[in-house]
């Protein structure tokens, strides 16, 4: 419930903050039709109807609303109707949505809202934040409900507007104090029963990298609410870690799947994972397996040379980058994956064989000497 001199200074704010360039509300023809703005399916009761207490002035003709099955805090409050984002206040938790042709809601007390700026359009039906006990009065957690018409893109002249909803609701005035308290209300326009889609970013799955992180965007049909993170095994929550709707994790060296599970703001709930194969080390260097310095006559035919296999622990040794030449710190792009090599018939003289390690994730070991080779 709102106090006769809050709404006074919020609308003075208001006044304030168009002036100083918030977008004006898009205008359409005619009353909107409005749908309760309380989770569909529960129960919510009026524990404060029309013209009583601080039920008055241009606010009279609201409704204070509770959860019956269970917590009010917390719970999400969706759009009465299309409309754009008006104004925002924390010290009240107010949020009011412009509908056009002058006509506004009122959602009082929220815990949080959607955080978005003023000339946002919003959906019937989406989320736009969660009950609270912001500065109510009583001090018992509650949404309070307002209808409201106002004249300019202040709203000036304010004159509250009796409560009806699509869902066969009618609450015309008859002026009788704390009219309408007791009664029990059930939304079920449309509700959002389409669960979250994730698109990954970053590495493939169940391809080996080496480096970067694994990322991913969350869309919803109305709103996502959060989403929870974790390695191996979805994370240990019954509510979203993070209030956001892109996240990434960073990687773990092996073989891991990544889990990630998102809320929107109806409730709905989707499971999502994705393995992943990384490897940030690079494998051992080879060793020889024969005398490091070898002299040979120009007569043998060809030179095998031969060596023992490097290790790598995570995603295994893929081949050898060799070079044969008479450069002592000479590289080369000639791979294979075994462990010898061929490198024919040389003329005389003083060679150089090099070699490093390559793994699947393409890493790869340090150049060094296995061998010298004199050809004479």
């Amino acid at each position: 419930m709102v106090k006769r001199t809050l709404r006074s200074v919020l609308f003075g704010v208001i006044g304030v903050a168009v002036l100083l360039g918030f977008a004006q509300s898009a205008q359409a023809e005619g009353k909107p039709t409005l749908y309760l703005p309380t989770p569909p399916g529960q129960t919510w009761e009026v524990i404060q109807g029309y013209n009583c207490g601080t039920h008055d002035g241009w606010g009279r003709l609201s409704f204070d609303l509770v959860n019956t099955e269970g917590p009010t805090t917390g719970a999400p409050i969706y759009a009465a109707a299309d409309g754009t984002i008006f104004f925002w206040t924390g010290r009240s938790g107010s949020l009011i949505l412009a509908h056009g042709d002058g006509y506004y809601t009122m959602y009082s007390h929220l815990s949080s809202w959607i955080e978005a700026p003023v000339g946002t359009s919003v959906k019937r039906g989406q989320y736009i934040g969660n009950a609270g006990a912001t500065n109510p009065t009583p001090t018992v957690p509650h949404l309070h409900f307002t209808f409201f018409r106002g004249d300019g893109p202040y709203a000036y002249n304010r004159q509250p507007v009796a409560l009806a909803f699509a869902e066969g609701h009618d609450f015309p005035d008859t002026g009788k104090c704390n009219q309408y308290a007791g009664t029990q209300l059930v939304a079920n326009g449309e509700a959002d029963s389409v669960a979250p889609t994730l698109e990954w970013a970053g590495p493939a799955e169940r391809t080996w990298v080496n480096s970067g992180r694994l990322d991913w965007q969350l869309a919803d049909n109305q709103s996502i609410l959060g989403f929870s993170q974790n390695w191996d095994a979805p994370a240990a929550t019954e509510k979203p870690q993070f209030a956001a709707n892109t996240g990434y994790l960073e990687l773990l060296a092996g073989q891991h799947t990544a889990y990630v599970t998102a809320w929107d703001a109806a409730g709905n709930q989707a499971s999502f994972q994705r393995e992943i194969w990384f490897d940030p080390t690079a494998p051992s260097l080879p060793t020889t397996t024969v005398t490091e310095s070898l002299k040979l006559n120009g007569s043998q035919a060809s030179l095998v040379l031969n060596w023992q296999s490097a290790s790598d622990v995570d995603s295994g040794v893929k081949g050898y980058q060799v070079y044969f030449g008479t450069d002592p710190l000479g590289t080369s792009e000639w791979f294979v994956a075994e462990q010898q090599v061929d490198v024919g018939l040389r003329e005389s003289g003083f060679y150089y064989f090099r070699i490093r390690s390559e793994d699947n994730a393409h890493n790869f070991s340090e150049w060094t000497t296995l061998q010298t080779v004199q050809i004479n």
